[in-house]
């Protein structure tokens, strides 16, 4: 074979591999977008589904409170709700506000325990050391004294920058309900001065 044929055999065949490693990488593109496509489909179904809501505003907050079984509570502002508990040691409220510019909803609970509440200078010291150590082992929510009112609530914050889905909603609530049902009399018995 001449030197030419064998330059243009050459350069036919190269140039029909460069086509057919282009057709081969268009066809798995356009797999790769098909499968793509069907997963944003997919998530575009379940935020419609009602598990995860993109915006959040109060309307949504109360339908996840009636959905996660809790009683109706009051709306006490224009971004606010509070929701009466009946747990097992104690009775208290659960406080929600939507702070929507930063994006939080705060969570409390409402009329819990006071300091006022303690026997004594000592007892008093015995219900903040208490409070200190189950904030030491808590890991969702955490005790706080307003130094104000002298209220001692548990709280959390649920940053919505992604939304809320309806589980996470739930889960945060009940945890923060059994937690402080769970640690109510550990901290009354601590105001009584019990332990010193």
């Amino acid at each position: 074979m001449s030197r030419l044929a064998v330059l243009l055999t050459t350069g036919a065949l190269s140039g029909c591999a460069a086509t057919k490693m282009l057709r081969l990488e268009n066809e798995l593109l356009q797999r790769q977008n098909t499968e793509l496509r069907e997963q944003i489909d997919d998530c575009g179904r379940a935020d419609s589904s009602g598990e995860r809501a993109a915006s959040v505003d109060l309307d949504l907050v109360r339908s996840y409170i009636r959905r996660a079984g809790l009683p109706a509570g009051e709306q006490t502002s224009p971004t606010a709700l509070l929701v009466p508990i009946n747990a097992q040691n104690t009775n208290f409220g659960i406080f929600f506000q939507l702070f929507a510019e930063q994006k939080v909803l705060y969570i409390a609970t409402h009329n819990y325990l006071r300091i006022e509440e303690a026997a004594s200078s000592k007892a008093m010291v015995l219900l903040l050391t208490k409070v200190a150590t189950l904030n030491y082992d808590l890991l969702l929510g955490k005790f706080q004294l307003n130094p104000n009112s002298g209220a001692i609530s548990l709280s959390v914050e649920i940053h919505l920058h992604d939304g809320l889905g309806f589980k996470t909603f739930e889960a945060v609530v009940k945890n923060l309900i059994s937690t402080a049902d769970s640690s109510h009399p550990e901290l009354v018995r601590a105001a009584q001065g019990q332990g010193i």
